[in-house]
């Protein structure tokens, strides 16, 4: 934990956001990458610049925008740190001297915090309630995350799921447009989307709680399952759902590295800001000790890095990444040779009618802001599109 001379330093902070891409990616630098020359070795990627004789350092520590860990070689311990506020200890919902705070169920495993805040008849009252908390009214991305929830008390109606049917993403459910990370459900006669993650649905079918309701366009959760429900009428239970504050991105030359919860003491992520075909993507990924192009073990791990991706350039209405799953005689593996199969030890990516018949051999996240499958993955389509990509190496 930074003391508090530091967090009372009034020197500019560097930005961990989408300012500071342009401030690291010299043309050198952009060029080496483009041409597919290996990233810098983890234990030697370089340090911030020298800076001149007499000047102030950009201030490092509680109350930067950045969560420094443990588990990524920093020695603060943060578990979140939301920038600049007006309180000198840089409090925010759910975050005090860079520390989660929670008023429900905190999942050590991501620092998501869970709690009831109410009952609401309608659920856009339920968005503004969480929002007032900082928070969102609770979406899932795993059956372990619907375990923690499903200990919180609810009134017998159920509570609200974070989705809501939106005629402009392909007639799906889609979570709180603030939540760009999050993927949606897809509703007849989309899909199949074998990415997403429905409790009880198949195929994006959710049953009707009330065959004679009108204009069931909202979630509920009730009894295990999911039902489609009016936006308004019966009082329901409202559950907020909050990540922690601050991102886990810190820039050097050419990338931006940094830890997730999920992966914890396992893994450090590297995202090039520059693009380049997939071969010269894995060539690089693989010149890190022990490094590959990323496997996503768990849906919690990849709504994660959606979620630190997304905050480098939020404004971005799509990004596309190549990622470690590669076809070979029409199976998909992954990067490590364990296969992306329905039933298989890793949860199925595929966004929306993936991946078909792809004739590539390669596949990327497609991060998109305009579709209810965004953080979920595509097959090229054989091309040698130049994209960005995410290394995984040891920590």
């Amino acid at each position: 934990m930074a003391g508090t001379a530091d967090r009372r330093d009034p020197r500019p902070r560097a930005s961990a956001r989408v300012g500071l891409v342009m401030a690291v990616t010299a043309a050198s630098a952009l060029g080496a990458l483009a041409a597919g020359a290996c990233l810098p070795d983890l234990s030697a990627i370089a340090g911030e610049p020298t800076l001149p004789e007499g000047a102030a350092p950009p201030f490092v520590g509680c109350g930067d925008g950045v969560i420094a860990t443990l588990d990524d070689g920093g020695d603060a311990g943060e578990s979140c740190d939301p920038g600049r506020t007006n309180d000198i200890d840089a409090q925010a919902p759910g975050c005090k001297v860079c520390q989660i705070t929670c008023e429900g169920t905190l999942d050590p495993a991501t620092g998501h915090c869970y709690f009831a805040a109410g009952s609401d008849t309608v659920y856009t009252d339920a968005r503004t309630r969480c929002k007032t908390a900082g928070a969102h009214v609770v979406t899932f991305a795993s059956l372990a995350e619907v375990a923690i929830v499903a200990g919180i008390p609810a009134a017998d109606t159920g509570y609200w799921v974070g989705l809501a049917r939106s005629a402009t993403l392909s007639e799906a459910y889609g979570p709180d447009p603030s939540r760009a990370e999050e993927p949606g459900f897809p509703y007849p006669p989309a899909g199949p989307c074998d990415g997403c993650f429905g409790l009880g649905a198949d195929g994006g079918v959710f049953p009707l709680e009330n065959a004679d309701a009108s204009s069931p366009d909202c979630l509920v959760a009730r009894g295990g399952s999911w039902f489609q429900v009016p936006c308004s009428g019966a009082s329901r239970t409202t559950i907020c759902e909050r990540e922690p504050a601050g991102t886990r991105a810190k820039a050097r030359i050419g990338v931006f590295f940094f830890t997730l919860p999920a992966s914890a003491g396992k893994k450090t992520y590297l995202v090039a800001v520059s693009g380049t075909e997939p071969d010269q993507a894995a060539q690089s990924c693989a010149g890190l000790d022990g490094g590959s192009l990323v496997v996503l073990d768990s849906a919690e791990e990849r709504e994660q890095l959606a979620h630190e991706v997304l905050a480098l350039d939020p404004t971005a209405v799509e990004q596309q990444l190549w990622i470690g799953l590669v076809q070979d005689g029409g199976a998909w593996s992954w990067e490590d040779g364990v296969p992306a199969v329905a039933g298989g030890s890793r949860p199925l990516p595929w966004g929306n009618a993936q991946p078909g018949g792809a004739s590539g051999s390669r596949a990327f996240m497609r991060l998109a802001a305009t579709a209810y499958d965004t953080q979920l993955v595509y097959a090229d389509d054989g091309g040698k599109t130049a994209r960005r990509y995410v290394c995984q190496s040891p920590p």
